[in-house]
């Protein structure tokens, strides 16, 4: 499975993704599976989205800190309801990336 994404600051930067590339970081989805909102995916999903999203990371497209907070607020309130833009840009991602996993 791959993910093509584009810098959200430099829209000349692209990228693709596989979900074997990068190294874990804390990302406890899947701690927490029901808080996604009908996003339910499994440990191994789970994973590889932690290490698509290290990728990211990696790769300047979106922030440690900016995916942390995400994922907080992700337990509280849907996409359009975070206010932080960097955290909501996180959170967009994070949502479409659940999605290509569970299609």
């Amino acid at each position: 499975m791959r993910f093509e994404l584009q810098h959200p600051d430099a829209p000349h930067l692209r990228a693709e993704y596989g979900c074997d590339e990068g190294a874990g970081f804390f990302f406890a989805i899947y701690a927490r599976q029901e808080i996604y909102r009908g996003y339910d995916i499994s440990r191994e999903d789970s994973r590889a989205l932690e290490r698509v999203l290290n990728a990211l990371v990696a790769h300047g497209f979106v922030t440690r800190t900016s995916v942390e907070e995400a994922e907080y607020w992700l337990q509280y309130y849907w996409v359009d309801e975070i206010e932080n833009p960097a955290a909501r840009r996180s959170a967009r991602i994070i949502v479409n990336l659940m999605r290509a996993l569970k299609s």
